[in-house]
């Protein structure tokens, strides 16, 4: 952008670069106020690049902020962008955010193929309407969510989503988690908190399961007959008899599997291949 003070011709090049990434743009490590005055003159830059684009669609927008971020303009952005048929999509929110509504046209964008969200523990009101026609990739990570229901309708919507991940996530503490989607054909689950919960999942299309962390308290899963690759590092929180009979039926949905790794602390890695 700085290049357009050298050459007008630059203006027309950054004005239509089909990838706009605005991540690691928080103020960093000032005093209050020349954060505060760091993140105002930021906010009215991206306004400007946004303004003066000129492309109908945007490819990739990448944003992250901090909390000194005015909310209703980083909704405008996104919004924006929108608009704009963005098809990938990655916001970052950080952890002193406590309050975020995302705009409810994002829940219903036609244009997203990707679409990833690490909200750091920021909980995630899922609206009633929802359409995610050309989503195949969604990846949600530190957030809480509000119910069972939310997520079990969020995946539910997207009818070619081709990849699920749901890293550090929490806000389940006993109720189902409900995975659902015919089209899904990748599925990593990893530092979920269930504690009492019970996972359960309905995707039979399944090539790629991986799940990492504490043992749910039980797991409900379909025949798995087009499984390639399943990966499982589960540990054992109660060290007790029910928590190996939930492995051991694990492992006897997972017999058609052409490659299992199984880890445990005590027994390292084991790799199993017919």
């Amino acid at each position: 952008m700085s290049t357009c003070v050298l050459s007008k011709r630059w203006k027309c090049v950054s004005n239509s670069i089909p990838t706009l990434d605005f991540r690691g743009c928080e103020a960093g490590n000032r005093t209050v106020k020349e954060k505060r005055l760091k993140t105002q003159q930021f906010m009215d830059f991206l306004d400007t690049v946004l303004c003066l684009h000129e492309k109908p669609n945007i490819q990739k927008f990448y944003l992250s902020w901090d909390e000194f971020f005015n909310p209703s303009r980083v909704n405008k952005w996104i919004s924006i962008v929108i608009k704009r048929k963005v098809e990938e999509l990655f916001l970052s929110v950080p952890s002193e955010t406590y309050y975020f509504i995302f705009p409810l046209s994002l829940f219903t964008c036609d244009s997203l193929a990707v679409l990833e969200l690490d909200l750091d523990g920021l909980r995630l009101n899922v609206p009633t309407t929802i359409s995610f026609p050309r989503l195949k990739l969604l990846r949600l990570r530190r957030m809480k969510f509000v119910n069972g229901i939310s997520i079990e309708k969020l995946v539910s919507k997207c009818p070619i989503l081709e990849e699920l991940s749901l890293r550090d996530c929490r806000g389940l503490e006993s109720e189902v988690l409900c995975i659902a989607n015919l089209a899904l054909k990748n599925l990593y689950i990893s530092h979920w908190h269930f504690r009492e919960s019970t996972l359960k999942i309905c995707s039979p299309n399944l090539s790629t399961i991986s799940y990492g962390y504490l043992a749910p308290a039980d797991f409900v899963i379909d025949n798995f007959s087009s499984l390639v690759e399943a990966d499982i590092d589960i540990t054992f929180f109660k060290n007790d008899g029910s928590e190996k009979f939930i492995l051991i039926e694990l492992l006897k949905k997972l017999a058609s599997v052409k490659l299992l790794k199984i880890f445990d602390w005590k027994i390292s890695c084991l790799v199993l291949s017919p």
